[in-house]
């Protein structure tokens, strides 16, 4: 069978505590389809299926996203234009990305000044951002977290001659894998 399939809007409010939204592995074939957010505190987006996570609704509102997903699976897909304010943490595993990314224009990773950033607070985890497309750009600013766990940033194609272009600034607190190949991730 398939995971849940969001397509009505998902408001989250301000309010203690984190809020999660996104699938948990309960079956083969289980995945998550979630359709537009929006935001006015800080949300984790859950990828622990055998099949991406695929946020593909509009991500909007004063708030930031925290991907979490097992390293070993698929992950998160990113695939709108969205408008949130706040970062861009990939605390663990990997997000996926399919547009060009502007500085100024809304992109899947968040509003044209939404800080990016690759690696949790903790540092342990492997954590990746890949563009799954073809002569993709990435004009924005990267901060890689220290800790333990691998980084990379680069494409993570699955056909021939995969290339994107990164025109922006990559900030290191630990070393960074930059693959440029097909099937990584």
């Amino acid at each position: 069978g398939t995971g849940p399939a969001f397509n009505r809007a998902v408001t989250v409010v301000a309010g203690s505590g984190l809020r999660t939204i996104g699938a948990q592995e309960t079956g083969l074939y289980n995945r998550g389809s979630f359709g537009p957010i929006t935001l006015s505190k800080d949300v984790i987006l859950f990828g622990h299926t055998t099949y991406a996570s695929t946020f593909g609704g509009v991500i909007s509102g004063s708030g930031g996203i925290i991907c979490d997903s097992d390293p070993s699976k698929p992950g998160i897909s990113l695939s709108a234009n969205n408008s949130y304010s706040g970062t861009t943490l990939i605390k663990s595993g990997t997000v996926a990305w399919n547009q060009d990314v502007f500085v100024n224009t809304n992109s899947p990773v968040g509003n044209g000044s939404s800080p990016v950033q690759i690696g949790g607070g903790d540092g342990s985890a492997n954590a990746a951002l890949l563009c799954r497309g073809y002569f993709k750009a990435f004009n924005r600013d990267i901060i890689v977290a220290a800790g333990t766990g691998t980084r990379a940033f680069g494409q993570g194609g699955d056909g021939s001659n995969p290339q994107f272009t990164m025109n922006g600034n990559i900030f290191l607190n630990r070393d960074l894998a930059i693959p440029v190949y097909d099937n990584y991730g």
